[in-house]
């Protein structure tokens, strides 16, 4: 594909909140109402920080990408091996965007990935008929959980929050988790939450304002 229907494609499906390197053009630049924030932020840069709690190689594992978005960390993960990847966002724009991605990831490295997309709302997924995982990613999104339904940091979202958290709890020993400052989504609050399902914090990887936290069952 040559770059400039590249960039076309790149544009009919913005906006974008992953900045991805395809081949030299980038998803979302540094500049403007997106990019100063998420260019610096959702991407390679995130991805970097996720590596430092996996294996060199995830060789035969299966992965969870929570609020997976055009899906760079599922790809990544394919990338390195993993069995299987599934990818969850109830986004219809970033569902596209997934699709798109992986499309192009597949004809770049010339194979097939296994990656599922599920697009749907993370409290209406059956997570029981899934199998079991070896990482679950959960990156800037357990405070959006519930707020379709019940708003934002509502009691009822908290408590899907807590529920989703509790089924997942039997699928995995190893979440990855990205927090920031606030009542609902800091270090410690998640710490409470994944203490009282089983987890404990392992590793803390701070980043300015934000957080990455690999949490392993006890």
């Amino acid at each position: 594909m040559n770059q400039e229907n590249l960039k076309k494609q790149i544009r009919d499906l913005h906006p974008w909140y992953q900045r991805i390197n395809l081949d030299g053009v980038m998803t979302l630049n540094k500049g403007g109402k997106y990019g100063k924030y998420f260019g610096a932020r959702a991407g390679e840069y995130t991805w970097n920080t996720i590596t430092k709690f996996l294996p060199p190689s995830l060789k035969g594992m299966r992965i969870l990408d929570l609020g997976c978005n055009a899906g760079f960390y599922s790809i990544q993960s394919s990338l390195l091996g993993a069995k299987e990847v599934i990818g969850v966002d109830m986004s219809p724009i970033f569902s596209k965007q997934a699709l798109f991605i992986r499309e192009f990831f597949e004809k770049s490295y010339n194979k097939k990935m296994n990656i599922t997309y599920i697009k749907s709302d993370i409290g209406n997924v059956d997570f029981d008929n899934m199998g079991d995982f070896d990482y679950v990613y959960a990156i800037a999104v357990l405070y959006h959980i519930g707020k379709q339904k019940y708003g934002k940091y509502t009691k009822g979202s908290l408590d899907e929050q807590k529920t989703v958290l509790r089924k997942l709890s039997n699928k995995t020993k190893k979440f990855i988790v990205r927090c920031r400052r606030g009542k609902f989504n800091s270090r410690e609050y998640y710490s409470k939450i994944f203490k009282e399902v089983g987890f404990i914090e392992s590793k803390f990887i701070p980043e300015g304002k934000r957080g990455m936290i690999l949490y392993e069952k006890r």
